[in-house]
C-alpha cells in the first residue's frame, strides 16, 4: 500500500496527516508539506494519523458545532471516565479531600486573625477605660463639688464645727446641688458610654463573642450544595464582553456596567455578555441609570446567538427584550409602568421551560411570545444616547 506522497515536488514524503475539513476537495491523506499547497486552508483541520482516537478525532473536527457536545468529548480525552463508578467516586472524593483541606487552612487562618484582633481590642481597653473615667470623675467633682462636701463632713468629724453650723452648711450645700442637677446632661452622656464599657470589663461577658457567632453563615452548610447544584448550575458567573461591544460603549466596574461615552446622540451602541446560555435557568439584574428621562432610550434583554455579529450595527428588532421607551420586542407587555429611568429590573431566561421574562419589584412587567426552547441566547443592552449607562449583577 502506497504511503509515500505522490504529488509532484513531495515525492517521498510519508503520508502522515489527515484532514478533517468539510469542505475540501482534495486527497484526505497528505503529508506536511501539503499544508503549503493544496491544503494551505486546513492548518486548523488536520490530525497526526499515529495520533488519532476517536475523542481526540471529534473534539479537532470542525462539524462540531455546539459547545456542550465539545465539552463533554474534551473530558472524556482529558479524563478516564469509563471507569466504574468507584473509581470515579474515588477521584471526586480525593479532589474534594484537597479543595476542604485548602479551605480549612484558610477559615483557620481567618478565625485566628479575628481571634487575636479581638485580644487587641480587649487588652487596650482599660487604657481606654481609664481615660473615660477620670473624665467622669473630673466632670462629677467639677458639678457637684464634692471636695466642698467631704470638707463640711470632716468639719464635724473632727469637732471642728458644732452641728447647727455643719447642718446649715450641708443645707447650703444641696441647695446648690439642686440647682447643679440641671446642667447634668453631659454627665449622663458619660455615664452611658461607661456603663456599657464596664459591664463588658468587669463582667467579661460575651455578648461581642456571641455576635461574632452569630454574623458566621453556618446555615450555607445545611442547604448547599443542593444535588442540582451539582449536576447543573444555574446563574453562572457573566460579565459583559469587551471583545464584543461597539466602540462607543466603555465597561467599567470589572465590566459589569456599561455606558455609552462617545458616538453621536440617536447612533445606536450595543455590547453583549461573555456567556452562552444554552440550557437551565439565568437570573440578572439590569439597573438603568439615565441622566435624561425624554432622551433616555435604552434597551435589554436576550438576543439569538446569530444575530450578535457586527455590534456597531446591532439589530435589536430582532432581539427578545424591551425598552425604556415601552417598546416590547417579541415580547407580550403584562404590567406597564408609569415610567422605565432609573430602575432596577430582573431578567430570567428560563431555557427547561423555554421562557423570557422582565421583572420590577417582583411583578412582571413583559414575557416572550415564543418557546426558547433548543435556541441559543446572549444578554445584551443598547442605547442610544451618551452619559446613559447599565449595571448588571447576577441574581
Amino acid at each position: 500500500m502506497e504511503k509515500t506522497c505522490q504529488v509532484a515536488g513531495h515525492s517521498g514524503r510519508p503520508l502522515s496527516l489527515l484532514c478533517t475539513n468539510t469542505k475540501c476537495t482534495n486527497s484526505r491523506i497528505l503529508c506536511f508539506q501539503c499544508l503549503t499547497t493544496n491544503h494551505k486552508d486546513c492548518l486548523d483541520h488536520t490530525l497526526e494519523i499515529g495520533h488519532i482516537s476517536q475523542p481526540n478525532f471529534l473534539q479537532n473536527s470542525n462539524w462540531i458545532k455546539d459547545p456542550n457536545v465539545k465539552l463533554v468529548i474534551q473530558a472524556l480525552e482529558d479524563h478516564n471516565l469509563s471507569g466504574s463508578k468507584d473509581e470515579v467516586f474515588g477521584i471526586f472524593s480525593g479532589l474534594l479531600d484537597q479543595e476542604f483541606e485548602k479551605l480549612e487552612q484558610h477559615l483557620l487562618q481567618k478565625l485566628q486573625e479575628t481571634k487575636e484582633k479581638m485580644l487587641k481590642n480587649f487588652k487596650e481597653s482599660p487604657t481606654t477605660l481609664d481615660n473615660k473615667l477620670k473624665d467622669f470623675t473630673k466632670q462629677l467633682k467639677s458639678l457637684y463639688n464634692l471636695d466642698s462636701l467631704f470638707d463640711i463632713v470632716d468639719s464635724w468629724q473632727t469637732n471642728k464645727k458644732n452641728l447647727n453650723v455643719v447642718s446649715q452648711n450641708l443645707d447650703d450645700f444641696f441647695k446648690k446641688v439642686s440647682i447643679q442637677t440641671q446642667q447634668e446632661g453631659e454627665l449622663r452622656k458619660l455615664a452611658k458610654d461607661l456603663s456599657f464599657s464596664l459591664k463588658n470589663f468587669v463582667q467579661i461577658d460575651q455578648v461581642v463573642f456571641e455576635d461574632f457567632k452569630t454574623s458566621i453563615p453556618f446555615e450555607i452548610f445545611d442547604t448547599y450544595p443542593s444535588k442540582k447544584t451539582l449536576s447543573q448550575p444555574n446563574s453562572e458567573q457573566w460579565c459583559w464582553d469587551i471583545s464584543r461591544k461597539s466602540k462607543a460603549i466603555n465597561l467599567k466596574e470589572s465590566n459589569m456596567r456599561a455606558t455609552k461615552e462617545t458616538g453621536a446622540n440617536g447612533e445606536y451602541a450595543a455590547v453583549i455578555g461573555n456567556v452562552k446560555m444554552v440550557d437551565g435557568c439565568h437570573l440578572w439584574k439590569i439597573e438603568v441609570a439615565t441622566y435624561n428621562s425624554n432622551r433616555s432610550w435604552i434597551c435589554f434583554g436576550v438576543a439569538e446567538e446569530r444575530f450578535c455579529g457586527d455590534m456597531e450595527n446591532f439589530p435589536y428588532e430582532q432581539s427578545i427584550g424591551f425598552s425604556t421607551y415601552r417598546q416590547p420586542y417579541q415580547m407580550n407587555v403584562i404590567g406597564a409602568l408609569t415610567e422605565y429611568d432609573n430602575k432596577v429590573f430582573l431578567c430570567k431566561l428560563d431555557l427547561e421551560n423555554g421562557v423570557f421574562t422582565i421583572s420590577h419589584n417582583d411583578n412582571v412587567i413583559c414575557k416572550s411570545k415564543n418557546n426558547l426552547v433548543n435556541r441559543v441566547f446572549l444578554p445584551f443592552v443598547c442605547m442610544s444616547t451618551r452619559a446613559n449607562t447599565v449595571k448588571m449583577t447576577i441574581a
